[in-house]
C-alpha cells in the first residue's frame, strides 16, 4: 500500500546553521525485528543524501528505549528546596556547589568582558561531544 506524501511547513536547522526543507511528510509501519512491536512513525521526506532518525517517542513505542522515572533524579540544596525554586546568584552557586569552582578549568581574579553593543548576539547551537577513540590492546 503505497502513502500519501502530505506537505509540510517544517524546516531543519543543521549544526552548521544550514537548513534543510523537506518536501513532504508521510506516515508509516515500522516494525521492531526483535520483537515484532510495530508502531506508526511520521516520516519527514527531503531531497538531501542524510540518515534517517527515528525519534525518542516512537523508540519508545517499539521498546527499542526504555525511560525508567526511577532513574530521574530532581537535584536539591542540602534545605530539600528545589533548585528551580531557588534564586541562581553567582554567589548561592558557589555556596551549594563548591567543588566546581575549584581546581584545574578555574581562572583566578575577576574577569572582566567588554561588550560591543553595536554587534546582535548570536546563538550557537549545542555541540556533539567527540566520540572516544576505542582503547587498542
Amino acid at each position: 500500500m503505497a502513502s500519501k506524501i502530505e506537505e509540510t511547513s517544517a524546516t531543519f536547522v543543521m549544526y552548521s546553521g544550514s537548513e534543510i526543507r523537506p518536501i513532504g511528510k508521510t506516515r508509516l509501519q515500522v516494525i521492531n525485528q526483535k520483537n515484532l512491536k510495530k508502531c506508526n512513525v511520521e516520516f519527514m521526506i527531503v531531497k538531501e543524501n542524510c540518515n534517517s532518525v527515528l525519534g525518542a517517542r516512537a523508540s519508545q513505542q517499539m521498546k527499542l528505549l526504555q525511560m525508567i522515572s526511577a532513574n530521574i533524579f530532581e537535584v536539591k540544596n542540602k534545605h530539600t528546596v528545589p533548585v528551580s525554586q531557588q534564586p541562581l546568584s553567582p554567589e548561592w552557586l558557589m555556596t551549594e556547589y563548591p567543588d566546581v569552582f575549584k581546581g584545574v578549568g578555574t581562572l583566578p581574579g575577576i574577569l572582566h568582558l567588554e561588550i560591543d553593543k553595536s554587534v546582535p548576539p548570536v546563538q550557537l547551537p549545542v555541540r556533539r561531544i567527540p566520540r572516544q577513540p576505542e582503547a587498542r590492546d
